[in-house]
């Protein structure tokens, strides 16, 4: 059974880390054993000490989820070697039911044969030659014909095919195969010196020189003797491929509209590695998410438009997600996707396990800046004071030593500060990025503003962002600094002063409520 990945959003906070974790929990709980947790990106300082401090191991990283050739492709190749006969090359396609077998030389592809271009070959001629000549090996024919040899000289090269007639012995010389269908024949054409004899079963075993006895009569062995030619002769070089690594919306046109009816999948070495036909293409292989902190397709995990979204519980505005089939989707104006996580569990009448209860507490208190940020609602409060009981822990003290974890930013370079919560937003074709870091004291960051400017410039010219911010919000204080990039027009419009700088944003904590909305407006 494949696996469903509960997963917040690209640059996950400690909420989407307690979400996805909690709610795959959950799932476990109710008996949906396939369902695990998943981050789109690097911890943050809160994540990381908190699942220190509880002995979790951090979510599997997931950050692409695009569907790419490896997922799809058939690994079991069937194949033949530049040496095959036709005659084999022939049975697999039937056997198998296959349109194209791959030609491969040291694990590497030298072409591929088609039934079309075999069907070319050798039912496209109406009218038939008198003398057929093929370019082959008497191993290859012997092979074909499941014959014994006898003394024969293994050389390829083109041979014209003759059956023994006493009106024929003219043209016999030492590049013709003659086809001996009487043994009383044997002497003569043995004067000849021809390259070989081929003579069938009921004339019994002749040793001798450059002689086959075939496993066929007469009239099977020259029919199958069309075919004993290596299938080189018959090669399509001019093949399609692809490489694992490719995505599939980025090749599906071509397998649909290949002449070969699929593409090779080849490594970053040349290496044969599976095939890709139409079939392929409409396998059900996409990674299965449940959404949760996020719905923006912006802020989701690379490749999302390949994936089966099931559910979305989140927290903040609807973003435009669009889905094959109804799901069940929770977004409620609450102050942390935690706040609903745990109301699941309660409304499943289960209560979660202590370090569980920890982790969603911990979300709660670090979305809503210890519950004193603008979104936060009865229901927050109403959670956190019911996993706090489980908890066994204090909110506020909790809150502070959770806030404190933040305040380390010597841990991180300033170009992971400005990066590791940041959201990205679109307005009327505009991009539009904030980012947020939480202090106890603005002296603790003053000294880094002149490296996380530069960062940021560097950021927005790579991005093509219109707007950015960075929310440098002190918890105490309950307000912020803001590092805006960005038309003059548009911050004039804010209302904030400037001091030195930075714009002071008094009573200002919280991004969703009071940062982007105004920035929304503005533009």
């Amino acid at each position: 059974m494949r696996k469903i990945y509960v997963v917040g959003h690209r640059n996950p906070d400690l909420d989407s880390i307690a979400s996805a974790i909690a709610y795959a929990r959950l799932k476990n709980l109710l008996g949906i054993k396939n369902v695990t947790p998943a981050r789109a990106g690097e911890l943050d300082l809160q994540s990381e000490w908190l699942l220190g401090r509880l002995g979790f191991k951090p979510p599997r990283l997931l950050t692409d989820v695009s569907l790419r050739a490896e997922n799809i492709m058939t690994r079991k190749v069937i194949y033949v070697n530049p040496d095959t006969p036709l005659r084999n090359a022939l049975q697999l396609f039937e056997k198998h039911r296959i349109r194209l077998l791959p030609v491969i030389e040291e694990e590497k592809p030298k072409g591929i044969l088609t039934l079309y271009r075999i069907a070319r070959e050798y039912l496209a001629r109406t009218e038939p030659s008198r003398i057929i000549r093929i370019h082959t090996s008497p191993e290859i024919i012997r092979k074909t014909l499941k014959g014994k040899a006898y003394n024969i000289k293994n050389i390829e090269k083109t041979f014209k095919i003759l059956l023994a007639d006493p009106g024929e012995f003219a043209r016999i010389d030492n590049n013709t195969i003659v086809l001996l269908p009487d043994e009383v024949l044997l002497k003569p054409v043995l004067d000849k010196q021809p390259a070989l004899i081929i003579t069938p079963r009921e004339i019994g075993r002749i040793i001798d020189n450059n002689i086959i006895v075939s496993r066929y009569d007469l009239i099977t062995t020259t029919w199958l003797l069309r075919f004993a030619l290596p299938v080189k002769n018959l090669l399509v070089e001019d093949y399609d491929y692809c490489y694992t690594h490719d995505r599939i919306r980025d090749i599906k046109k071509d397998v649909l509209e290949s002449e070969h009816k699929g593409l090779l999948v080849l490594d970053s070495s040349g290496l044969l590695k599976g095939i890709i036909t139409k079939t392929d293409i409409f396998k059900d292989v996409k990674t299965r998410l449940i959404l949760v902190d996020h719905n923006e397709p912006s802020q989701a995990v690379y490749g999302i438009e390949d994936a089966e979204i099931l559910e979305v519980v989140d927290h903040h505005r609807l973003g435009n997600m669009h889905t094959q089939q109804p799901i069940r989707f929770i977004v409620e104006p609450v102050g942390s996707t935690s706040t609903l996580v745990a109301r699941e569990y309660r409304n499943h009448g289960l209560k979660p396990s202590r370090d569980i209860a920890i982790l969603l507490l911990g979300g709660i208190l670090s979305d809503t800046v210890i519950l004193t940020s603008p979104t936060t609602t009865m229901l927050d409060i109403e959670m956190a004071k019911w996993l706090s009981r489980i908890a066994r822990m204090d909110i506020k003290e909790y809150g502070k030593e959770l806030f404190a974890a933040s305040f380390i930013a010597g841990k991180k370079t300033p170009k992971q500060l400005l990066t590791m919560d940041i959201k990205h937003f679109k307005q009327a074709g505009k991009k539009l990025a904030i980012a947020q870091l939480f202090v106890a004291d603005y002296r603790q960051i003053m000294p880094l503003i002149d490296e996380l400017r530069r960062e940021a410039e560097k950021y927005v010219k790579r991005e093509d962002i219109y707007v950015f911010i960075l929310m440098i919000t002190n918890v105490l204080k309950k307000d912020s600094l803001l590092l805006y990039l960005g038309p003059r027009s548009i911050a004039k419009k804010l209302g904030y002063r400037e001091v030195n700088g930075l714009l002071l944003a008094p009573g200002v904590v919280s991004r969703k409520k009071q940062i982007l909305p105004a920035v929304l407006a503005a533009i």
